[in-house]
């Protein structure tokens, strides 16, 4: 009987030790997906940015008015002013979205195409872009009853890749607002993929060199067809910028559950990102970072920070 209880009692402690290594294992191999995935999204972000186009150009202008059908006849050029047809967006309101924080949407020769007779020609321009929202996957996951069940609310990077054929750019204008949502760039089922579950913040920071002036350093929006009265105030007028800099901030997956279970989770980090001011000053950048930190911390939200500057090739930066 002795032998028994020492036996029983060995079993018990066995048991508790696996149960606590099982529920370690589960918690690190959430944190561990993802925040693979949260870095593998920031890669994607870094690639694709990094092939950034806008093809300005130089034309005459007219008091600061091009030639059109309409002035065609009286036009007499006195200036040359920098042009282009394509578009440069970081905004925080993106049309059918209900962003976190930041998107980014411009074009890139990404040579993407449905159609097949496409898809065999090089360096095709997409409408490309990445943002952050919440919602369920339901309309992701394949169209099996069984899957339907699975469907969960999340926090996640989302990638906006339009396909060339239904490349919309050079017919719709966009909009002239810092601050609005081009209307050639709005995600739908045919071009919006999820990239990774778990990413509640997405912060992009346009940047110029330390030899250049911070026109545009102060300020996390940025749209290349900005107002603006004169060249010399909106440096950013058909130009990309030479650098983008890039913060993801991932929970882990333990977390994301264990909200849905008691609160919900996008009360907790809808709360965590409005107390660091949703990030729209970027010289209070670290600062808000460190009461994001703050707030998650005191919610008990396992988290990691990534970071990169990402350079675009094509930027050909011009103070003037």
């Amino acid at each position: 009987m002795v032998a028994m209880a020492v036996l029983m009692l060995m079993m018990a402690l066995m048991l508790s030790v696996v149960n606590s290594t099982g529920a370690l294992w589960r918690k690190t191999s959430g944190r561990v997906q993802s925040y693979q995935a949260a870095r593998a999204g920031l890669e994607t972000i870094s690639q694709t940015l990094a092939q950034a186009v806008l093809n300005p150009y130089y034309d005459y202008t007219s008091n600061g008015v091009r030639r059109s059908p309409a002035n065609a006849a009286t036009f007499v050029p006195n200036g040359y002013s920098r042009f282009s047809d394509l578009h440069f967006v970081i905004t925080n309101s993106l049309s059918g979205t209900n962003i976190t924080t930041h998107a980014a949407v411009f074009q890139a020769p990404l040579a993407y195409a449905t159609n097949s007779t496409n898809a065999l020609l090089p360096r095709l321009l997409n409408v490309a872009g990445f943002f952050v929202s919440y919602g369920s996957d339901a309309q992701m996951l394949p169209g099996i009853p069984a899957l339907a069940s699975q469907a969960k609310n999340r926090y996640r990077l989302y990638q906006i890749l339009q396909p060339a054929e239904d490349f919309t750019v050079y017919y719709k204008n966009g909009s002239a607002n810092t601050n609005s949502s081009p209307d050639w760039a709005v995600p739908g089922a045919g071009n919006t993929r999820i990239v990774a579950d778990n990413v509640i913040a997405l912060i992009l920071h346009p940047k110029t060199s330390a030899g250049d002036t911070n026109a545009i350093n102060s300020s996390y929006f940025y749209n290349s067809r900005s107002a603006g009265s004169t060249d010399t105030n909106r440096p950013s007028l058909n130009q990309l910028p030479p650098l983008v800099g890039v913060t993801l901030v991932a929970i882990d997956e333990d977390s994301a559950a264990r909200m849905d279970r008691t609160n919900g989770q996008a009360p907790t980090i809808s709360a965590a990102l409005t107390a660091a001011g949703n990030f729209t000053d970027p010289s209070l950048y670290a600062t808000n970072l460190s009461i994001l930190k703050t707030k998650l911390d005191e919610a008990r939200v396992g988290y990691r920070i990534f970071n990169t500057d990402v350079g675009i090739r094509a930027a050909k930066w011009s103070e003037r």
